[in-house]
């Protein structure tokens, strides 16, 4: 999981917020080459959706953003694919405008 994973994956809307910035500077930074650890920090960002704490849901939903619209990668579908499922609707919906933003994205990139 890593220190980065654990950080946003925490209840401390503090932490949780820092991390999610942090991990928007890297995958803007690093663009492709960020997928291996995107590929990690997704899932945990879907599981953090549904905490009712506002900061964090908003910290969270912007990294997701950031990440897939910065970032692509074979293996970032299939998370995405993964919170379409959920039982959430918030997790579902915020996957839904994340696999638009991976379409847009590699479309653009053809």
């Amino acid at each position: 999981k890593g220190a980065l994973g654990e950080a946003v994956a925490d209840l401390r809307s503090t932490l949780v917020k820092e991390a999610c910035a942090t991990v928007e500077v890297l995958s803007t930074t690093f663009g492709d080459a960020f997928a291996p650890m995107a590929d990690s920090i997704i899932p945990m960002l879907f599981k953090q959706l549904p905490v009712k704490i506002q900061v964090v849901y908003e910290a969270c939903t912007q990294c997701l953003v950031t990440v897939l619209s910065n970032t692509r990668g074979p293996k970032l579908l299939p998370r995405v694919l993964e919170g379409c499922r959920s039982k959430q609707g918030v997790v579902r919906s915020k996957a839904m405008e994340g696999l638009n933003l991976c379409m847009q994205g590699w479309h653009q990139a053809d």
